[in-house]
């Protein structure tokens, strides 16, 4: 039995196959394309990560002569921060800023001046900064109202990679600080 980890890395994917013991039994990696549309613009589209994610995919299942079956598990991470406008049918909807991308910068600082430094960190427990993903979605709300109309839901990098897995929509905690949200402590 074996586990399979994925990696949306800013560069290429990098997929494992690991043996119930934790050794890597083959590897693969996946390159794909860094825009650059503007300066300060950084983006990536989703479907090249998912179609890298394939390719790896089944290059390893090729190499290791592994049957699917006998995959019990996926681990899936990525880059933090991206901001993946999805359609209610599930396409993606334009390239995604990823965590690289400063367009957001007076958003955040107009949020800053009105709310205050001090009070956006108490509340989320984190800085407000142009790379995390709420000023990613204020930027698609003052600047492309139509696409923002359009959007069902905003995923990040492994959040759609585990959609295009399984359907299901998903967020994971340890990125879910880029929207500011204040994180539940459980005693």
């Amino acid at each position: 039995m074996y586990l399979l980890g994925i990696d949306i890395g800013t560069s290429s994917c990098k997929v494992a196959l690991f043996a119930e013991d934790g050794k890597v039994v083959a590897q693969a990696n996946e390159g794909y394309h860094v825009f650059h549309p503007q300066k300060g613009w950084v983006e990536q589209n989703p479907d090249d990560w998912w179609k890298a994610v394939c390719k790896a995919t089944r290059d390893i299942l090729q190499s290791s002569k592994i049957e699917p079956e006998d995959i019990l598990g996926i681990g899936v991470d990525g880059q933090s921060w991206s901001a993946i406008p999805i359609s209610s049918d599930g396409k993606v909807l334009r390239n995604t800023p990823i965590w690289m991308d400063t367009r957001a910068q007076g958003i955040c600082e107009e949020l800053i001046s009105q709310i205050g430094e001090d009070t956006l960190f108490n509340i989320s427990g984190n800085p407000l900064q142009p790379s995390y993903s709420l000023p990613k979605v204020l930027w698609y709300r003052d600047y492309l109202p139509d696409l923002y109309r359009q959007t069902d839901k905003i995923l990040q990098s492994n959040s759609y990679i585990v959609y295009k897995l399984t359907g299901a929509i998903t967020q994971d905690i340890s990125q879910g600080y880029g929207y500011q949200c204040s994180v539940l402590r459980y005693a």
